[in-house]
C-alpha cells in the first residue's frame, strides 16, 4: 500500500479504499473513522486514481482469489443462462 500511495500521492488508507472501489462496482467499502481527520482522509479516496499496474500489484500482494460462488457462476453462466441472458432485455418493460 505504501509504495502505491507514494506513487499516486495519497495515503495508504486512501489507496486501500480506492482499490476496494476499483475491484467491483457492486462492492462499497465501509469506512470506520474515529476522528474527523481520519474521515477526511478516507473520503479523499474518491479522488484517487489507481493506474492498472498499481491495481495488479495490489491484487498480487493480497493473494486474493475468487472462489465459490463466483467461480461457479462464471463457469456455468454461459451454458446455463445464455438463452435467458439474451432474452431478459426483450422481456423487461422499458421504464424511465
Amino acid at each position: 500500500m505504501q509504495s502505491v500511495a507514494d506513487e499516486v500521492g495519497a495515503s495508504p488508507a486512501q489507496v486501500a479504499i480506492a482499490w476496494t472501489m476499483a475491484r467491483s462496482a457492486a462492492v462499497h467499502p465501509i469506512i470506520g473513522a474515529r476522528r474527523a481527520d481520519q474521515l477526511a482522509d478516507n473520503l479523499g479516496a474518491v479522488d484517487v486514481e489507481l493506474p492498472p499496474g498499481a491495481l495488479e500489484r495490489l491484487d498480487q500482494a493480497t493473494g486474493f482469489r475468487h472462489r465459490f460462488p463466483t467461480t461457479f457462476i462464471q463457469d456455468t453462466k454461459p451454458s446455463v443462462l445464455a438463452a435467458a441472458d439474451a432474452d431478459v432485455g426483450r422481456r423487461l418493460p422499458r421504464r424511465l
